[in-house]
Protein backbone atom coordinates (compact mmCIF):
# COMPACT_ATOMS: atom_id res chain seq x y z
CA UNK A 1 0.00 0.00 0.00
CA UNK A 2 1.47 3.24 -1.04
CA UNK A 3 -1.87 5.20 -1.61
CA UNK A 4 -4.04 6.47 1.14
CA UNK A 5 -7.67 7.78 1.29
CA UNK A 6 -7.54 10.40 4.54
CA UNK A 7 -10.92 10.93 5.82
CA UNK A 8 -12.92 13.12 7.93
CA UNK A 9 -11.33 16.45 7.00
CA UNK A 10 -12.46 19.63 8.32
CA UNK A 11 -14.16 21.16 4.88
CA UNK A 12 -13.14 24.71 5.06
CA UNK A 13 -9.35 23.11 4.06
CA UNK A 14 -8.20 24.14 0.87
CA UNK A 15 -5.53 22.45 -0.75
CA UNK A 16 -2.41 24.65 0.28
CA UNK A 17 -3.76 24.33 4.10
CA UNK A 18 -3.45 20.74 3.83
CA UNK A 19 -0.49 20.49 1.93
CA UNK A 20 1.03 23.37 4.62
CA UNK A 21 -0.41 20.63 7.32
CA UNK A 22 1.29 17.99 6.29
CA UNK A 23 4.42 19.73 5.50
CA UNK A 24 4.59 20.77 9.07
CA UNK A 25 3.98 16.98 10.23
CA UNK A 26 7.32 16.31 8.25
CA UNK A 27 5.98 14.76 4.83
CA UNK A 28 7.29 16.47 2.33
CA UNK A 29 5.39 16.96 -1.52
CA UNK A 30 7.31 15.18 -4.09
CA UNK A 31 10.38 13.56 -2.03
CA UNK A 32 7.59 11.43 0.30
CA UNK A 33 4.96 11.60 -2.17
CA UNK A 34 4.40 12.00 -5.76
CA UNK A 35 0.20 12.72 -5.88
CA UNK A 36 -2.40 14.33 -3.85
CA UNK A 37 -5.87 15.21 -4.49
CA UNK A 38 -8.46 17.20 -2.30
CA UNK A 39 -11.96 16.40 -3.95
CA UNK A 40 -13.72 20.31 -3.99
CA UNK A 41 -17.11 20.66 -4.52
CA UNK A 42 -17.07 24.10 -6.38
CA UNK A 43 -20.22 25.47 -6.21
CA UNK A 44 -19.11 26.32 -2.14
CA UNK A 45 -15.10 26.20 -2.40
CA UNK A 46 -15.16 23.10 0.14
CA UNK A 47 -13.32 19.90 0.19
CA UNK A 48 -15.29 16.66 0.40
CA UNK A 49 -14.32 15.31 3.76
CA UNK A 50 -11.34 13.21 1.72
CA UNK A 51 -8.27 13.38 -0.01
CA UNK A 52 -5.83 10.92 -1.54
CA UNK A 53 -2.18 10.81 -1.10
CA UNK A 54 0.38 8.81 -3.19
CA UNK A 55 3.14 7.90 -1.01
CA UNK A 56 6.36 7.00 -2.51
CA UNK A 57 7.08 4.01 -0.49
CA UNK A 58 4.75 1.69 1.70
CA UNK A 59 7.25 2.67 4.78
CA UNK A 60 6.43 6.20 4.08
CA UNK A 61 2.46 5.61 3.97
CA UNK A 62 2.94 3.88 7.30
CA UNK A 63 4.43 6.83 9.22
CA UNK A 64 1.90 8.80 7.70
CA UNK A 65 -0.99 6.73 9.18
CA UNK A 66 0.74 6.57 12.07
CA UNK A 67 1.19 10.77 12.33
CA UNK A 68 -2.79 11.52 11.35
CA UNK A 69 -4.79 7.79 12.17
CA UNK A 70 -7.17 9.11 15.40
CA UNK A 71 -5.72 12.81 15.33
CA UNK A 72 -7.73 15.98 14.54
CA UNK A 73 -6.46 18.31 12.63
CA UNK A 74 -5.28 21.76 13.42
CA UNK A 75 -7.11 24.07 12.25
CA UNK A 76 -11.17 25.19 12.05
CA UNK A 77 -11.34 24.06 15.65
CA UNK A 78 -13.13 21.24 14.58
CA UNK A 79 -14.04 17.91 16.10
CA UNK A 80 -13.37 15.12 13.21
CA UNK A 81 -10.84 12.78 13.80
CA UNK A 82 -8.98 11.28 11.25
CA UNK A 83 -9.13 7.72 9.29
CA UNK A 84 -6.28 6.91 7.19
CA UNK A 85 -7.01 4.03 5.05
CA UNK A 86 -5.88 2.16 1.52
CA UNK A 87 -7.04 3.60 -1.15
CA UNK A 88 -8.61 1.29 -4.13
CA UNK A 89 -6.60 2.98 -6.58
CA UNK A 90 -3.03 2.30 -5.42
CA UNK A 91 0.35 4.01 -6.59
CA UNK A 92 1.41 7.02 -9.04
CA UNK A 93 0.51 5.48 -12.20
CA UNK A 94 -2.65 4.08 -11.68
CA UNK A 95 -3.95 7.14 -9.97
CA UNK A 96 -2.34 8.87 -13.19
CA UNK A 97 -4.12 7.21 -15.22
CA UNK A 98 -7.25 7.30 -13.92
CA UNK A 99 -7.22 10.86 -12.56
CA UNK A 100 -5.82 12.29 -16.12
CA UNK A 101 -8.50 11.19 -17.79
CA UNK A 102 -11.64 12.64 -15.65
CA UNK A 103 -12.66 16.07 -16.28
CA UNK A 104 -11.49 17.18 -12.71
CA UNK A 105 -8.00 17.29 -14.17
CA UNK A 106 -9.03 20.29 -16.35
CA UNK A 107 -10.45 22.17 -14.01
CA UNK A 108 -9.67 25.78 -14.72
CA UNK A 109 -8.71 26.57 -10.60
CA UNK A 110 -4.92 24.83 -10.28
CA UNK A 111 -5.96 23.84 -6.47
CA UNK A 112 -9.06 22.15 -7.42
CA UNK A 113 -7.18 19.74 -9.91
CA UNK A 114 -5.07 16.53 -8.69
CA UNK A 115 -1.32 17.38 -8.51
CA UNK A 116 1.22 14.80 -9.66
CA UNK A 117 4.51 15.51 -8.80
CA UNK A 118 5.66 13.45 -11.48
CA UNK A 119 5.46 12.15 -15.22
CA UNK A 120 3.94 9.01 -15.71
CA UNK A 121 6.36 6.58 -17.58
CA UNK A 122 3.86 5.89 -19.90
CA UNK A 123 2.98 9.88 -20.72
CA UNK A 124 6.15 10.39 -23.43
CA UNK A 125 5.16 14.13 -23.06
CA UNK A 126 8.28 16.00 -21.98
CA UNK A 127 8.68 17.72 -18.92
CA UNK A 128 11.20 14.82 -17.87
CA UNK A 129 10.22 14.51 -14.04
CA UNK A 130 8.98 18.41 -13.04
CA UNK A 131 5.89 18.82 -10.97
CA UNK A 132 2.60 19.05 -12.91
CA UNK A 133 -0.69 19.75 -12.06
CA UNK A 134 -3.18 17.33 -13.82
CA UNK A 135 -6.21 19.95 -15.40
CA UNK A 136 -10.43 18.66 -14.18
CA UNK A 137 -13.22 19.79 -12.76
CA UNK A 138 -13.96 17.84 -9.49
CA UNK A 139 -16.81 15.42 -10.94
CA UNK A 140 -14.66 12.49 -11.29
CA UNK A 141 -15.53 9.48 -8.82
CA UNK A 142 -12.86 9.81 -6.61
CA UNK A 143 -14.62 8.64 -3.21
CA UNK A 144 -14.09 5.05 -3.84
CA UNK A 145 -11.92 3.18 -0.49
CA UNK A 146 -10.72 0.09 -0.15
CA UNK A 147 -12.18 -1.68 2.72
CA UNK A 148 -10.19 -1.32 5.98
CA UNK A 149 -7.97 -4.59 6.87
CA UNK A 150 -8.62 -4.14 10.51
CA UNK A 151 -5.34 -2.93 11.51
CA UNK A 152 -5.54 0.32 12.65
CA UNK A 153 -2.13 1.78 11.57
CA UNK A 154 -0.38 -0.31 9.43
CA UNK A 155 -1.43 -0.10 6.13
CA UNK A 156 0.45 -3.02 4.49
Amino acid sequence: VTTVMMRNLPNKYTQQMLLEELLDSGFRLQADFDFFYLPMDHTNAANLGYCFINFVETAMANAFAAAFQGKKMRRFNSNKTVVVMPASIQGFERNYAYYSSTRVAQAEDPQYRPLFMRQAPFSGSGGGGSAKAAPGSGRGRGGRAAKASGKDVALG
